[in-house]
């Protein structure tokens, strides 16, 4: 029988062990790319998120006239950076971190490739390089949208005496400065600075041991009897 325009072609035995070579290839990339994420069990001070210091070069190319204008630049700097969707498993214990998938703010900026808690220390500590310490924050905690709730973390910055939300895996908006207290899909579980590290929800201030959670506590109990 004459073969016709939809016959299929018989695929040669080479082209099976190429077709298979290739997705072995691909495998390998990606099994490499993800094992540091596996690996990278470290231990730090929780201000050791923040490296000011070595991203400085990044802050001395932005605006330097204008507040606004330096975070804005930033922000927008951190949020050009790919967006990556793997977790990091953060427990905080005696004031230090325990983490699990942590990228250093060097190794975000060099594998141009980041999530939420490198994006969110990149920016951070860009910002540490022109803004006070007591009023640059980075928050863990979960984020809520429609029903779902997910880990996940962001930068807040401390501007004319209230607190502002900024969310590093996106640019600034058109009108970006959100007050904190209003992003209601944001439920921070502790926030720190480089000084000072805060638990903010009984029972991650359980999980975090020593921090400053005695107000959380307080009312915790008076929860509980009432």
């Amino acid at each position: 029988m004459p073969e016709t325009a939809t016959a299929k072609r018989e695929v040669s035995k080479p082209e099976i062990a190429l077709a298979g070579l290739g997705a072995i290839t691909a495998l390998a990339l990606a099994l490499a790319r993800i094992a540091p994420l596996i690996a990278a069990r470290v231990k730090f001070p929780v201000q050791g998120f923040f490296e000011p210091g070595k991203v400085a070069w990044v802050a001395d190319q932005l605006p330097q006239d204008d507040e606004d204008e330096f975070v804005l630049a930033a922000w927008n700097f951190v949020a050009e950076i790919p967006y990556e969707p793997v977790g990091t498993d953060l427990d905080f214990v005696d004031g230090e971190v325990v983490c699990d998938g942590c990228y250093s703010v060097v190794q975000t900026l060099n594998r141009e490739l980041g999530n939420c808690v490198g994006k969110s220390a990149l920016l951070a500590s860009i910002l540490l390089n022109r803004i006070d310490a007591s009023r640059v924050f980075m928050a863990v905690g979960h984020y809520l949208d429609k029903g779902r709730s997910s880990g996940h973390a962001w930068v807040e910055l401390e501007r004319d005496g209230d607190l502002y939300l900024i969310e590093t895996t996106q640019p600034p908006p058109a009108s970006p400065w959100r007050l904190a207290t209003r992003a209601t899909s944001y439920q921070p579980y502790a926030t720190f600075t480089q000084r000072t590290f805060d638990c903010l929800n009984h029972s991650f201030c359980i999980q975090a041991g020593r921090c400053n959670c005695e107000h959380e506590i307080s009312r915790f109990v008076q929860e509980e009897i009432t």
